[in-house]
């Protein structure tokens, strides 16, 4: 039975689709820089709120991250944002919230066998945190970098 639960929680994540090659034939990014140009907000902001909606909608960090990294690359150039900056800001993104079938979330709650209910309170919070912070910490190196 132990061996069980570690292949669940291996295999959820496995079970992914890769949009990004739908969103570039698309060019959905080059019409939101034109969108994001009229707008008074860091492209690095709406990187991370792009990339947590997809994370939402998911439900999986590395779909989230891969898929807002094709909405937003043409941002890169078109607004001189560092391209690690970019990176950082769409993996932080990524982490943002859980759900029940998620890699970690199945990890964390088997391992210390924890409700779902105390699962959701503590790797939920701790993946808010995490995000939350990372998108602070990027904006600060964008302001000295």
């Amino acid at each position: 039975m132990e061996g069980k639960r570690g292949s669940e929680c291996l295999l959820k994540p496995v079970s992914n689709i890769d949009f990004n090659p739908v969103i570039i034939d698309t060019g959905i990014g080059n019409t939101l820089v034109s969108f994001v140009g009229k707008l008074p907000v860091s492209p690095l902001i709406l990187a991370w709120i792009i990339t947590v909606l997809i994370r939402i909608l998911t439900g999986q960090g590395a779909v989230a991250a891969i898929t807002a990294a094709g909405i937003v690359a043409p941002m890169i150039a078109a607004f001189n944002v560092n391209p690690v900056l970019m990176v950082l800001t769409c993996a932080v993104g990524s982490n943002t919230m859980t759900l029940m079938y998620d890699g970690g979330f199945l990890l964390f709650q088997q391992s210390f066998g924890i409700s779902i209910k105390d699962t959701f309170k503590t790797w939920g919070a701790l993946e808010f945190v995490n995000s939350f912070v990372g998108l602070i910490v990027i904006l600060g190196l964008d302001l000295v970098m």
